[in-house]
């Protein structure tokens, strides 16, 4: 019996460790590389985005919420009208190139026309980058979805999700460390850089990689080659008439109820703590590098321990519960946060 070539121990090693096949490594890391740069880039400008909401006066913070819902409800339907009539392929680089060329826009804005525009920029940066990022998320898993079975999801795709984890912790850290150095104008390139690659790895490699695969649909055409169809009201028929959609969205409501009022209040205590934006923003940064550390350990550790000994019922139970214990404890200590 021959031994086996030596490039295939590492094959067999990320096979036994992460069940990905070898037939499968190049897609799967490809895809964790474009949800990590997605995410990176996200994170790398949410700090931000922050701080540009927090140069409003605290009262009128609630006008960027309405102006995100105001903005978000008809951008959700055009980008459900675009996605019924294009393929998946045209559709998120369709989606990819609209982004670039707004974060253009906003990078021109800050270098050049800034004394024009004002706290301008800043307030629709606030409400832009809130709704691309539901937009580019949902484009690319809808993209991973539809290219792999049932039986690979189970397999591969928590393995690509990592990768968009720790490309929230770096994004974050990125600009946490680079934010007096670099400035607004360069963090925002960088980031323009990290959206751009994704593009290009997705449109010249991913792309034609799961066209090579045998995954097919009846007439023998690739997936990512057919449009999704449908139209763009279907979506928000379905939570009038499947009753758990229904019940999930109004739990989505709720729970994004608490999390704004809890996000107001946090605006406020460091508005007052730091008068300096780039002291806002580095906070704002290691406070993601944080959450999202706490995010991935709780995913390892605990959420999948909750769900196999209780359910799922009980597990979205305690995160409601939890924020009101948090408020609970800030109603008793304002001073003690406050200084």
């Amino acid at each position: 019996m021959q031994p086996r070539p030596l490039y295939n121990i590492p094959l067999r090693m990320l096979d036994r460790l992460t069940r990905i096949h070898p037939e499968e490594c190049l897609t799967t890391i490809l895809a964790a590389v474009c949800f990590f740069l997605i995410m990176c880039g996200y994170f790398m400008l949410r700090p931000i985005r922050e701080t540009m909401g927090l140069d409003q006066h605290i009262d009128d913070l609630h006008w960027l919420f309405l102006g995100t819902l105001t903005v978000m409800i008809p951008t959700s339907l055009g980008f459900s009208w675009l996605a019924s009539r294009l393929s998946r392929r045209n559709c998120i680089t369709t989606t990819f190139i609209i982004v670039l060329i707004c974060l253009a826009g906003f990078t021109l804005a800050l270098t050049v026309f800034d004394r024009v525009l004002g706290p301008w920029t800043g307030r629709i940066f606030y409400v832009w980058l809130s709704v691309i990022n539901v937009l580019i998320i949902s484009a690319f898993w809808v993209t991973v979805v539809d290219n792999h079975r049932p039986e690979q999801g189970r397999r591969l795709f928590a393995f690509i999700a990592v990768g968009g984890t720790l490309g929230a912790i770096v994004g974050p850290i990125i600009t946490a460390t680079t934010i007096h150095h670099l400035g607004e104008p360069l963090l925002l390139c960088t980031a323009y850089f990290c959206f751009a690659l994704t593009l290009a790895i997705l449109r010249f490699v991913l792309f034609p990689a799961f066209d090579r695969k045998a995954y097919v649909v009846a007439d023998g055409q690739a997936h990512s080659r057919r449009r999704i169809g449908g139209s763009a009201i279907n979506g928000l028929l379905h939570l009038f008439t499947n009753p758990r959609l229904g019940l999930l969205a109004l739990y989505i409501i709720s729970f994004t109820i608490l999390a704004s009022l809890l996000y107001f209040e946090q605006a406020r205590l460091i508005k007052e703590a730091l008068p300096e934006r780039t002291d806002r923003t580095r906070l704002f940064g290691w406070m993601g590098v944080g959450s999202q550390t706490a995010t991935i350990l709780l995913q390892l550790f605990i959420t999948s321990r909750i769900l196999t000994r209780f359910g799922l019922a009980p597990a979205l139970l305690a995160l409601p519960l939890l924020m009101l214990f948090g408020f609970f404890t800030l109603t008793l200590t304002p001073d003690m946060l406050a200084a």
